[in-house]
């Protein structure tokens, strides 16, 4: 493992960039939809599942361990709606402390503000598709346990615009003389 931080080919070229907004909301879009098929597909198949533990199996005990076991497992998904404000801070403060170890140039920052109409029209496309797949007969009934996840989604665009600056913040307003090139 030593080697691996002594050789140093693998860490270069390895930045982030002003482009980290539209990797959040990649990353929160895929996994928020992901998770509601998961419960959906869950919800779905758990019925006919337990109607054939039970019919196949006559001891009481292992019933009751299986229920138990069920229903530990529904609500562990459910449980991930708690955890989703923890990925979203996840994801922002690798965002920010990327953009802190970058240097670049205090001029890029205004080049930066055309990318921010693009995060915002990215951010609009996934929380409008997110709200369309949740809204879905037979999804909606799902996701409508995931009130947190919907308020994300919901915020989405926002909360780009709000990664965005800050991350500028960390980027170009360090204390210095700014380096000669730089990364946008």
């Amino acid at each position: 493992m030593n080697s691996l931080f002594k050789d140093k080919r693998v860490f270069k070229n390895k930045k982030a960039n002003m482009t980290d907004p539209i990797f959040l909301a990649f990353m929160l879009f895929s996994s928020f939809v992901s998770l509601i098929i998961v419960v959906v597909m869950w919800n779905s198949i758990s019925p006919a599942l337990m109607d054939a533990v039970e019919s196949t199996n006559t001891d009481a005990a292992s019933i009751a361990q299986i229920n138990e076991t069920h229903s530990k497992i529904t609500s562990g998904l459910y449980f991930y709606d708690y955890m989703t404000p923890i990925y979203l801070i996840g994801i922002i403060a690798m965002i920010i402390i990327s953009a802190f170890f970058i240097q670049s140039h205090p001029i890029f920052f205004f080049m930066s503000l055309f990318l921010l109409l693009i995060f915002v029209l990215v951010g609009v496309v996934f929380s409008n598709t997110y709200q369309t797949i949740t809204n879905t007969t037979g999804i909606a009934e799902t996701a409508a346990h995931f009130t947190i996840t919907e308020t994300i989604m919901y915020w989405l665009p926002t909360i780009m615009i709000v990664v965005f600056f800050v991350a500028a913040l960390f980027l170009f307003a360090k204390p210095g003389t700014p380096p000669e090139g730089g990364a946008i």
